[in-house]
């Protein structure tokens, strides 16, 4: 991860505001991730937590602490204090229940324009990893402008490195104006597209005007507002309904009123005034452990180990390791004596391929993520998830790997 950045002009601007959504549950990051420390509060490839990291963006781009706001479900409010000390209590607003990002935002924007009528948001997920802070903030700085500028309602495009199907794509037209002072570009969207198969997301590679959508916005809170107004309409009552009590039953029934839908379907797809930003930072969401690979750093093997300790014990009870298989030939795949039960076949993720574990099997992908969880317990729906351990023998010798596996 890049050092961290000075503070720039943005940063200054009293109207900046920057909105933390961490009510996530971090579901797809599951083992290492549960609902009791859910993926934000993780300290993945560094000493300092996903929300950690996201509010040191946050400060470089508002005046200070008393501008940004950190949207987090109750059962998190502890957690959210102790990584964020400098945050304002008032400043933290509590979900009651997880109704999805648009509720969420129309929250946090009527609790701006109470403050200031003024105001321009900059919208961060919790649990993103940006390295180049510098580029970030010349870009959001440039975001605010065409905020400003042009009453736009910006997102960040990513320029995608591969054909990537885990991301949804923004597709580009035309060039706005220029604005601010680092010549970064900002276009008309076309279209969203949704996470596509493999062919599709080639042909968008190719096609040059096709961007990883960030899920990262700025707008002013006024526009946004409106937008609220136009396609959400029962959001903006219960989110000024919100702001009249602070009786957690009654906050409770009036959130509850909320359509649990996001931003991106309830509004960014229907309005007609959305820009995109070309992102010059790197970027990822780490939304699944072939991410995590990405990001992190590798041995000779292309393999990330990732040790957590459980700060209760202050011992390791899960290890991650990841370990890629390419190449095409014969493998032998056998399950371990750990005692866990052997699934009759395992998804290898693209091509979506399943293997008979109990004979040899010819085959070209991916072992991508393996997890060791032993001492863990899991309750739920989590208790149908499996892990297993399987030995990988290929030409180049042998290596044990826990697989993420799915069971056909």
């Amino acid at each position: 991860m890049a050092d961290p950045a000075p503070r720039g002009a943005a940063s200054f601007d009293p109207h900046v505001y920057a909105i933390i959504m961490a009510g996530g549950g971090g579901t797809r990051f599951w083992p290492l991730s549960r609902r009791s420390r859910p993926k934000q509060f993780l300290s993945i490839t560094g000493e300092r937590s996903l929300l950690e990291t996201t509010w040191d963006r946050a400060l470089d781009v508002v005046s200070g602490p008393d501008q940004v706001i950190v949207v987090t479900a109750n059962d998190y409010a502890d957690m959210t204090h102790e990584q964020l000390p400098e945050l304002p209590h008032d400043n933290l607003l509590l979900e009651p229940q997880a109704r999805n990002t648009a509720p969420c935002i129309a929250w946090a924007t009527a609790f701006i324009r109470q403050r200031d009528a003024d105001a321009v948001e900059v919208v961060m997920p919790a649990d993103h990893l940006i390295g180049d802070r510098e580029a970030f903030r010349s870009a959001v700085s440039t975001a605010i402008e065409a905020a400003r500028q042009h009453g736009v309602l910006a997102t960040f495009g990513v320029p995608p490195r591969y054909p990537e199907t885990g991301y949804g794509y923004i597709e580009a037209g035309d060039a706005l104006p220029p604005v601010g002072e680092a010549g970064i570009e900002v276009f008309r969207v076309k279209k969203f597209r949704e996470k596509p198969d493999l062919e599709a997301a080639e042909r968008y590679v190719a096609a040059g005007n096709y961007f990883w959508n960030s899920g990262i916005f700025v707008w002013t809170a006024a526009e946004i507002w409106k937008s609220f107004e136009e396609y959400l309409p029962e959001v903006c009552g219960a989110a000024a309904g919100m702001l009249e009590t602070t009786d957690h039953e009654a906050r409770a029934v009036t959130y509850a009123e909320m359509p649990a839908t996001s931003i991106d379907f309830g509004v960014m797809e229907r309005a007609k005034n959305v820009a995109t930003v070309r992102a010059g930072f790197d970027w990822s969401d780490v939304g699944s452990w072939a991410a995590l690979h990405e990001v992190s750093d590798k041995d000779e093997g292309d393999n990330v180990v990732v040790e957590p300790v459980d700060e209760t014990t202050g011992t390791t009870d899960v290890t991650v390791t990841f370990s890629t298989v390419t190449e095409s030939g014969t493998t032998s795949l056998t399950t371990s004596s750990t005692g866990q039960p052997a699934p009759e076949g395992f998804k290898l993720g693209n091509p979506k391929t399943y293997f008979d574990l109990t004979t040899t099997t010819t085959f070209s992908g991916s072992i991508i993520v393996c997890i060791d969880y032993s001492g863990m317990s899991f309750k739920g729906k989590e208790e149908k998830l499996k892990l297993f351990h399987f030995e990988v023998t290929t030409g180049d010798g042998t290596a044990n790997a826990w697989v993420d596996s799915t069971i056909s």
